[in-house]
């Protein structure tokens, strides 16, 4: 049954390979397709032919999101150990403190794992009938203790960062019982029947297990925790990782029970990962390429050489920056992560495009607002233009320029020297 759980959790069980072999005949060259796939079969919302949202299930979650594997590990060997100890009676207080405090630092660690941390243990403290309710009354408090100042700093006064009713998830916006329904289907594949049946058929400890995680599927489908819904898929990541050991467990018994259920059982294990198989091809053939830095990137090597350390840059581009590559700090990275942690970005972007425009007339006036935001060089990349056009003629009357590759377009300006002048 571990085996299978293994197995499930690398190989989703979605129906997303129904998208695949709508354009992909059913004979020998099947297989071929397959080992060249380079995109998933199906990625709602993004990719709207379908309902699944096939690249939100697959290992590619977990690999780019390293940080959210290791806060789910975390997650997943705390449960297991107060499982484990309150089965055996050997649950101690001290142990409840010691895993609130490795919990309560998951805001910084991960913001939504935290929030299962929370959902997962609170559902099972009123459950559980085993563990003396003090216990793990003390470790929750704890937990949310030492996460209250991170929460706080992290998302205190932004009204993006608010948690708001939003029931639906992906499909909010066309929600009603049957596209609910067949959403599900379409995305949990066979564990649609699977898991309750697992569940029916596990015993009494196992259906609290179950039930402390899948409050996390209720709570995913009805509340929004960040600017981007779309992140809510973890906590349908770990509810399905739970959900995975129900499905083994019913096959398992049914594989022990008669002979239709071994003779079924490879069959089943086929549908069930099919589409995680198709995904990891997608994955695997991901094209490569490099990034040259320090010291093989002139401009990283210059910037690296030539600035302090500390050294802030106002960047007209921020996909691999030569400044962030030569380990300096840039005025605004990839705004996605810190827009969807609940950060304003939005702000920052405005003021950035409005200092590159020069829309704020007079030199005097951008240079008070440099120096109050702490930027000491000014960098343009004109071989790869943005979304606006910066004011070039202006940078480079008013500004002393330091640095300048004609060959990768990057101009970098001296505003601690030029506001001086």
């Amino acid at each position: 049954m571990a085996i299978l759980s293994v197995i499930f959790f690398l190989f989703n069980g979605s129906l997303s390979f129904l998208e695949f072999i709508k354009t992909h005949p059913l004979n020998f060259s099947i297989f071929s397709a397959i080992l060249n796939v380079k995109e998933f079969p199906a990625f709602f919302p993004y990719n709207r032919s379908s309902l699944i949202a096939g690249g939100f299930w697959n290992l590619n979650v977990f690999t780019n999101q390293r940080h959210l594997s290791s806060a789910l590990a975390l997650l997943i060997f705390s449960f297991l150990f107060v499982l484990r100890s309150s089965k055996n009676n050997t649950l101690t207080l001290k142990s409840c403190f010691l895993i609130g405090i490795l919990l309560g630092i998951l805001p910084y660690w991960n913001g939504a794992v935290f929030i299962m941390a929370v959902v997962a243990f609170g559902t099972y403290f009123f459950l559980s009938i085993r563990l003396k309710p003090f216990k793990l009354l003390a470790l929750l408090v704890t937990t949310i203790l030492i996460a209250i100042p991170q929460i706080l700093i992290i998302r205190g006064g932004n009204p993006q960062a608010l948690i708001s009713y939003h029931p639906g998830y992906l499909i909010h916006d066309q929600l009603n019982i049957l596209t609910f329904i067949k959403f599900w289907v379409l995305n949990l594949g066979l564990g649609t029947f699977l898991i309750p049946l697992g569940f029916f058929l596990s015993g009494k400890e196992a259906k609290t297990v179950f039930l402390s995680f899948l409050s996390l599927f209720f709570i995913g489908n009805l509340f929004q925790f960040s600017p981007d819904l779309a992140t809510n898929h973890k906590f349908f990541n770990l509810f399905i990782i739970i959900s995975n050991i129900f499905i083994a467990y019913s096959l398992v018994y049914f594989f022990k029970k008669n002979l239709i259920g071994r003779l079924t059982l490879p069959s089943f294990i086929l549908l069930l990962t099919i589409s995680g198989i198709i995904d990891f091809f997608a994955i695997k053939n991901d094209p490569l390429f490099t990034i040259p830095d320090f010291p093989n990137s002139p401009d990283a090597t210059w910037i690296k050489q030539n600035t302090p350390t500390n050294a802030v840059f106002l960047n007209s581009t921020y996909l691999y920056h030569p400044a962030s590559l030569a380990g300096r700090k840039i005025f605004l990275g990839w705004p996605y992560f810190s827009w969807s942690a609940g950060y304003d970005t939005n702000k920052r972007e405005t003021l950035r495009i409005k200092l590159l425009e020069a829309s704020f007339g007079n030199k005097n006036t951008i240079c008070t607002i440099l120096k109050a935001n702490n930027i000491q060089f000014v960098s343009i990349e004109k071989t790869n233009p943005p979304d606006f056009i910066p004011n070039f003629s202006f940078w480079e009357n008013n500004f002393l320029k330091v640095y300048n590759n004609q060959k990768s377009g990057l101009t970098i300006y001296n505003v601690t020297r030029s506001c001086l002048l």
